[in-house]
């Protein structure tokens, strides 16, 4: 018999073979993925900006939407190829496709483990803050030896001892400072705002003077050996603004001169101007009868400008406050002498401030303690008799409750 020969071709009467074609929804899919991607990467070009706050921001999104775009498309396009849709179109495409996608796919990979790095790195600082605030030694150490690189940078032993100073965690202080944590008030130092109760704004605090201002004498005497002289300067001034005597009498009695002319720097500001500037009538007193503080401004010093006046200092702390305890620093500036009608640095007096600005009851004080309305200009003279004339003032708004006390 003869062989029959393999025919290589179809039989009759057979269906013909033929590739599987590209499944309508994954090509919707992929279509529709790449043109959003495109889309979202023109319009981020388009509208993309170098300056702001968020400099090439619409660019950045552009591009993330355009590799979202094009990794979506891919996909769509390899299901297509697995499912058996064998289209040389497509293997065009997926070449095409292939190493952008791997670009987004490595990028998308290291966002996601940057956030996960962060959000382990936000929790271990959370376990430090909490054993600082829960003034537990044992619990800070742990908790700083579990910290990461990303944690440790962070967190600094001058940061946490001002977080124990806030927190008044005598125990984690004490042992931050036996570690060698120090306090400084220069400007890369930690600082804390804090506001008075009666609206007065302390503004970057060193943590000796945030126990100052919080009366916490026992760790003030555990931070003064730590601090540097400008921190020590700082805390007199604060103490001496928050009419804390005892506390200027302490300092004083570790060095800090009674005589300083400045906050931190050497100007011609007494420590009777930072008295002034709180009201502060008992250090203000004990400076004008033990030290002989002059009660006006010191024209000529160690600065080449004039200095601060006490009655300007106090007229700010009027501004910004109602407190009744202004009335009795103006009568004691009065008392010894002081020009209430004083103009500094050939601006405006207490009173025409008080006229420009609309405070009738600051005005009343002033001119109570013997401020002259006669000294104003005419102007200014005019405007004080419809203020006092007019409605009186309403009371200020509600403090913030974490406040310092007077």
């Amino acid at each position: 018999m003869p062989r029959i020969a393999a025919h290589r071709g179809t039989l009759p009467g057979m269906p013909h073979s033929r590739t599987p074609a590209f499944n309508p929804l994954l090509a919707v899919l992929s279509g529709l993925s790449l043109a959003a991607g495109v889309i979202a990467g023109i319009a981020g070009l388009a509208t993309n900006s170098s300056g702001g706050l968020f400099p090439n921001l619409a660019l950045a999104l552009g591009l993330m939407g355009l590799g979202l775009g094009n990794a979506v498309s891919f996909l769509c396009n390899l299901l297509a190829w697995r499912l058996g849709a064998r289209l040389r179109w497509l293997r065009i495409a997926l070449i095409i496709q292939v190493l952008p996608t791997i670009a987004f796919a490595a990028i998308a990979c290291k966002a996601v483990w940057d956030n996960w790095q962060d959000r382990r790195s936000l929790q271990q600082r959370g376990a430090v803050w909490n054993a600082v605030r829960s003034d537990d030694v044992a619990a800070l150490t742990l908790a700083r030896q579990s910290c990461g690189t990303a944690c440790r940078e962070g967190i600094t032993d001058q940061g946490l001892l001002m977080h124990a100073t806030m927190a008044r965690a005598h125990q984690v202080a004490g042992h931050l400072i036996a570690q060698g944590a120090t306090v400084s008030a220069s400007l890369t130092a930690p600082s804390m705002d804090l506001h008075t109760c009666e609206g007065r704004y302390l503004p970057a605090l060193s943590a000796l003077s945030v126990a100052v201002a919080q009366r916490d004498d026992a760790l003030v005497a555990l931070l003064l050996p730590a601090s540097d002289m400008a921190a020590r300067r700082e805390a007199m001034w604060t103490a001496a603004t928050l009419d804390r005597l005892d506390t200027v009498q302490t300092l004083a009695a570790n060095g800090v001169p009674l005589t300083l002319r400045g906050k931190t720097l050497d100007q011609n500001d007494t420590l009777l101007v930072a008295a002034a500037s709180g009201a502060a009538t008992t250090v203000g007193r004990w400076l004008i009868d033990t030290q002989g503080l002059p009660v006006d401004a010191i024209v000529h010093g160690p600065d080449p400008y004039p200095g601060t006046a006490p009655i300007a200092a106090l007229s700010d702390f009027m501004r910004d406050t109602q407190s009744p305890r202004a009335a009795e620093f103006l009568r004691l500036l009065r008392a010894h002498g002081a020009d209430l009608d004083a103009r500094p640095r050939n601006g405006a007096s207490a009173l025409e401030e008080a006229v420009r600005i609309g405070r009738k009851p600051v005005a009343a004080q002033l001119i109570d303690a013997g401020a002259d309305p006669a000294r104003l200009p005419p102007a200014a003279r005019t405007r004080l008799a419809e203020l006092l004339a007019g409605p009186d003032e309403p009371v200020f708004p509600k403090r913030r409750t974490d406040c310092v006390p007077p």
